[in-house]
């Protein structure tokens, strides 16, 4: 890891300011191999002092501190892929850093992909990060990096990024349309033909009440009970 620090890391650092992969738009991650940094703003006596990792909200007007360089802790997740572990000065917040092996790679690449929720997981890509024959390994005076294994709840796996969109793009999933009801649908169709049925009862017996009062013999008159012709005088 030596060879990918800046020695001038109070004014500079290696990685600055990378916008994370997890959609937030409204922070930047920073973070510098080996040597702490500086990042805040101008006349302020808070903000990023000596960290190894710090994340800044868009404005610049919010400096984090979330990982120093004291205790920091190298591991492996079962995949095999090293990692280090960063964890801020209050011990509040945590850092993952997830190392790649890529040989050949000239320049190193940092790849923030964000707030995972307990922690916060940065990707370096580079041929520094591959494993080395221990005669090579050179003794960087003054490191207080530990050896051991990772932290964060003993995990062993490595995390999965988070799948985003392409930017400019919105992917919209249909809403499943619910399985119809049978019971529901039964009990409505029933209620139909019976209401139906009902309603045409009611109409036959208007009719056939109509019928009943109607005179069945409109065109002739009744018969009279005398015999009007026994008592017509000639």
């Amino acid at each position: 890891m030596y060879p990918v620090h800046q020695l001038d890391c109070t004014t500079k650092f290696r990685f600055q300011d990378h916008e994370p992969a997890d959609g937030d738009n409204n922070h930047v991650y920073s973070w510098n191999p080996c040597y702490p940094f500086v990042e805040k703003s101008l006349n302020d006596t808070s903000g990023c002092l000596s960290v190894a990792s710090c994340r800044v909200n868009k404005k610049a007007t919010e400096f984090e501190d979330i990982g120093i360089q004291n205790g920091a802790t190298f591991g492996h997740f079962d995949n095999g892929n090293l990692s280090l572990t960063y964890k801020s000065r209050d011990q509040k917040r945590t850092t993952v850093l997830s190392l790649y092996c890529d040989q050949v790679q000239e320049e190193s690449t940092l790849r923030a992909v964000g707030d995972m929720g307990g922690f916060f997981w940065l990707q370096l890509r580079s041929k520094y990060s591959c494993p080395q024959n221990e005669s090579t390994i050179r003794q960087y005076p003054g490191s207080e990096l530990l050896f051991g294994a990772a932290v964060l709840a003993n995990m062993t796996e490595e995390p999965h990024i988070p799948t985003m969109p392409t930017p400019g793009s919105v992917t919209v999933n249909p809403k499943p349309n619910p399985a119809p009801n049978l019971h529901y649908i039964t009990f409505l169709l029933s209620g139909i033909l019976i209401t139906s049925f009902l309603i045409l009862l009611v109409l036959v017996g208007r009719l056939f009440w109509r019928a009943l009062r109607r005179d069945p013999y409109p065109r002739y008159s009744l018969v009279p009970d005398e015999d009007i012709l026994e008592n017509k005088i000639y």
